[in-house]
Formats: structure tokens, C-alpha cells, sequence
């Protein structure tokens, strides 16, 4: 098999983590383990997404949006083509139950 057809098979199995907190140092840790696997590409919501952290995640290949977990029109932008359906992984700082409520409309 070539390279050029073995990344396109893994470009298509690629599945997207939405991280809300991503800029602390708890949501930075779970950025970076996910990171770490191929499988999965890595988006961020932060509040600032000029911030120092934001540009440090987004140098790393992270997408950063600009999002608020009070927000719930920012929220379903950053979970727009968020598949709850296939294998995810959803990293949340709040105690708000709407992200998973958004990103399943």
C-alpha cells in the first residue's frame, strides 16, 4: 500500500475531540494526550482565542474557536460536524450539562 493511500484512509477514520477548557492546565493536559494519537484531531473552545494558551494550542495543530460554555450560540458553532455518534471524547471544566445537549441537536 502507498503512503498517499494510507493516509487517506486514515484521514477518513480520523475522529474530532471537542475540548472546553483547553486552555487550563487541566483541559491543556487531555489537549495533549489526544494529541499524542494520530486518530484523533483536536478542537479547543476558548473564551480568547487571542490568548497566549490559545496560540500556543493552536501552534501545536490545535484548532482554537472561540467559544463560552455560557454561550449556547458559540457552543453549537464549535460542535458544528461534532459526530456524538461515532467514538468521541468530550473533555468538560463546567458543571453545565449543555455541551452534551448542544452537540447532540
Amino acid at each position: 500500500m502507498k503512503v498517499e493511500q494510507l493516509e487517506l484512509i486514515l484521514s477518513k477514520m480520523v475522529k474530532l475531540v471537542v475540548i472546553t477548557g483547553a486552555t487550563g492546565k487541566q483541559g491543556g493536559s487531555v489537549v495533549n494526550a489526544f494529541l499524542r494519537d494520530p486518530l484523533f484531531k483536536v478542537r479547543a473552545i476558548a473564551r480568547d482565542p487571542s490568548s497566549t494558551a490559545a496560540k500556543e494550542l493552536a501552534a501545536k495543530g490545535v484548532e482554537v474557536l472561540r467559544g463560552d460554555i455560557n454561550d449556547e450560540e458559540t457552543l453549537v458553532k464549535a460542535f458544528k460536524v461534532f459526530h456524538w455518534e461515532n467514538f468521541c471524547s468530550l473533555y468538560s471544566l463546567t458543571k453545565s450539562n449543555r455541551v452534551p445537549t448542544i452537540s447532540m441537536r
